[in-house]
């Protein structure tokens, strides 16, 4: 898929020639792709992520997974991630704790910052290197 071409481009496992050219290749028309490094939402933010939803939320241990459905919304400090759906994966860090290391977020997707509020249709956020690609036919930065 284009979007993780681009996203391996940036995360240095393609050089950035080819980083120019998948780029080149996209119509504004059809997708908008968004990178951000958001602030506060990060391995050493302002404490835990917290994870809510309307609908509630499910916890898959085999696939190491948390999913948020219905009004969903992950917290960390001044920075939130919300969508109709959100699915956390987590993975057991050098502590041995669970650590929430990338956030997909599926419809009606909306990231606040203490000064940025950015809109799409679906979004991940990869914590550990704090890259947020966001895509969809609804993408703006408010």
């Amino acid at each position: 898929m284009w979007f993780k071409r681009i996203l391996s481009s940036l995360m240095g496992v393609r050089n950035s020639k080819d980083l120019e050219n998948d780029l080149g290749n996209i119509t504004i028309a059809k997708f908008i792709i968004l990178f951000l490094t958001l602030n506060g939402f990060s391995k050493q933010g302002d404490g835990p992520i917290q994870i809510e939803a309307d609908e509630g939320i499910e916890w898959q241990r085999a696939k190491q997974v948390y999913l948020a459905r219905g009004n969903a919304r992950a917290t960390q400090g001044g920075v939130s991630v919300e969508g109709d759906e959100l699915i956390a994966h987590y993975k057991p860090n050098a502590a041995g704790e669970n650590e929430i290391y990338r956030i997909n977020a599926n419809g009606n997707v909306r990231i606040t910052s203490e000064s940025e509020v950015a809109v799409s249709d679906n979004a991940v956020y990869d914590i550990d290197n704090g890259v947020l690609v966001m895509t969809g036919d609804t993408i703006r930065l408010d």
